[in-house]
């Protein structure tokens, strides 16, 4: 999502939409409809942004199919931070 500035958000925004003003309002989605619903099923967000290098952002399309071959070519795979827990 993008808040302009001074917005005020008094509830929830839809993912990828620019919302403005107080209250603040949808302006407009940031993507069609249709390409957020493979942005959310993708998950790709999930990734380590190294394994993302050299997909074309660009093209949101082409980088959304790009993102899917690598998925179902298994030559990327979620990314699983290794979190340490020091007991004093």
């Amino acid at each position: 999502m993008v808040v302009g500035a001074n917005a005020v958000v008094t509830r929830d925004i839809p993912p990828y939409a620019i919302v403005a003003g107080v209250p603040a309002k949808i302006i407009r989605l940031r993507f069609s409809e249709a390409i957020i619903e493979r942005l959310q099923s993708l998950r790709w967000w999930r990734f380590a942004y190294w394994d993302l290098e050299g997909i074309q952002f660009d093209d949101i399309e082409k980088a959304l199919d790009q993102i899917q071959a690598l998925i179902e070519k298994e030559k990327i795979q979620e990314f699983a931070s290794k979190v340490t827990t020091i007991h004093i």
